[in-house]
């Protein structure tokens, strides 16, 4: 997904959904749960939530933005 210039890339093994507003990302796993939100803010992005152990690994120079989302019922 593109938004707002920002290529979003979501590994999840589940289902996920998308939902935007005019500079804020919404991620829900397939609980529903918020798994991430952010805001972009001009070139920057604002983490405003995450949930579990996601990661977020942001490469400033392609403007790309890589979300990991754990599966909460795979123990390590």
């Amino acid at each position: 997904m593109t938004f707002k210039g920002f290529e979003i890339e979501v590994n999840y093994k589940g289902n996920y959904d998308f939902f935007t507003s005019d500079n804020k990302v919404l991620i829900l796993n397939q609980d529903g749960e918020i798994s991430i939100s952010f805001e972009i803010i001009g070139n920057s992005i604002s983490i405003t939530s995450t949930n579990y152990d996601t990661g977020i690994s942001i490469d400033t120079a392609t403007k790309k933005v890589e979300v990991n989302i754990p599966d909460p019922m795979e123990f390590e």
